[in-house]
């Protein structure tokens, strides 16, 4: 059992395995082992900005409020999305994904100060979906009670959903505001203007993380989309992974 959990979690692509396991950790553990410096890991204005600690624009997308359902929720979302992405569009490039990570967290980062929002990982986790999504968007995805319909409209799927269910939506407007100001600059813009994207990956993020072994996945210029993963075997995939509902 210990080495089949090693082996599913070795399994899984190395920026996503950071961003699953540090939310896991630091939110089941920073309320017992850190009750008095919790605040310490939120996104506040006069920590980050002014005193500089930096950690905060990570530790705010990785901590989710302590142990939950609505972690664990969380947690799904953020590896079944997560892992396709930097399995699929994302494969062997991994600068280019750490580099789409740091510009997502900088764009909700700015938009968060402006609406006094501490926790972050819901936005980047949307923002993660918008992008799969656009970049799969003819793929048929399985939202709850069994309503199937293109990827494309997922976001706003998540963003009906919590309308709902009483929850603000937000913090997920914030993730597509930041996904799709992903995706325009670095796929849509260089399809329809036969351009470079606007923003490129920076040489150290490649010293770093390694170079690119093969060119992004993008949609045609007529719209088409990209193909599905080798292997998928069919274009039907489930909101929350490959062969689950919802």
């Amino acid at each position: 059992m210990r080495n089949e959990i090693v082996e599913w979690a070795t399994s899984i692509p190395p920026v996503t395995r950071f961003f699953f396991f540090g939310t896991l950790l630091l939110s089941a553990l920073a309320p017992m082992v850190l009750p008095r410096r919790v605040l310490s890991l939120f996104l506040l204005e006069s920590g980050a900005i002014m005193k500089l600690e930096i950690w905060r624009f990570i530790t705010a997308a990785l901590f989710y409020g302590g142990p939950s359902f609505a972690l664990l929720s969380h947690l799904f979302m953020l590896y079944s999305y997560g892992r396709r992405l930097e399995e699929t569009n994302f494969a062997g490039r991994r600068a280019d994904y750490v580099f789409a990570i740091t510009m997502l967290l900088a764009v909700i980062s700015a938009v968060s100060f402006f609406f006094n929002l501490r926790i972050t990982g819901s936005s980047l986790t949307q923002a993660i979906i918008y992008i799969w999504s656009q970049l799969n968007r003819d793929v048929i995805v399985t939202f709850f009670f069994g309503i199937n319909f293109k990827a494309a409209l997922l976001p706003w799927a998540f963003i009906a959903f919590d309308i709902l269910t009483g929850v603000s939506p937000l913090s997920s407007f914030i993730g597509i505001v930041a996904g799709h100001a992903y995706y325009f600059t670095t796929f849509e813009w260089p399809t329809s203007s036969g351009r470079p994207p606007i923003f490129q990956t920076p040489g150290i993020f490649r010293d770093i993380f390694g170079a690119d072994d093969r060119p992004p996945t993008v949609q045609s210029a007529d719209g088409a989309p990209p193909s599905p993963p080798t292997g998928s075997g069919s274009t039907r995939q489930w909101a929350t992974g490959p062969s689950r509902r919802i």
